[in-house]
């Protein structure tokens, strides 16, 4: 894969601002797109046709000739492989999804009871 395409197409969706690194500076084109494949590996020639079909454009025209489910699909391996940098989680303050058990208190009986007056249904 072409690394440096990748980061360059990638740095024109996420730029860096003043608190938050570029996508390149989060390895998106490293650590991030090794990420992503390992849990969608049938992406990984998708990008690659992407890429390759984006070769000796400059990184603005690259990102603006592809087709709409290209752009989507790309966009999306970006996205996802920048938000999985322990960096931009900790800026965004986001550790993962964590369990949190259903407290009682919390539901609203208003809700449940249509469900308790039912009755128990089985199939």
């Amino acid at each position: 894969m072409n690394v440096a395409l990748f980061e360059a197409m990638a740095d024109q969706l996420i730029p860096a601002s003043e608190d938050m690194p570029s996508a390149s500076q989060a390895n998106v084109g490293t650590i991030g797109i090794t990420q992503v494949l390992s849990f969608r590996p049938d992406l990984e020639v998708i990008i690659e046709g992407i890429l390759k079909q984006c070769e000796g454009k400059s990184a603005e025209a690259a990102i603006k000739s592809l087709a709409p489910g290209d752009f989507a699909t790309f966009a999306e391996v970006v996205a996802s492989a920048y938000f999985m940098n322990e960096e931009v989680r900790a800026k965004l303050h986001y550790h993962g999804q964590q369990p949190k058990p259903i407290v009682p208190e919390e539901i609203d009986p208003a809700l449940l009871k249509p469900v308790l007056d039912r009755g128990p249904i089985y199939r």
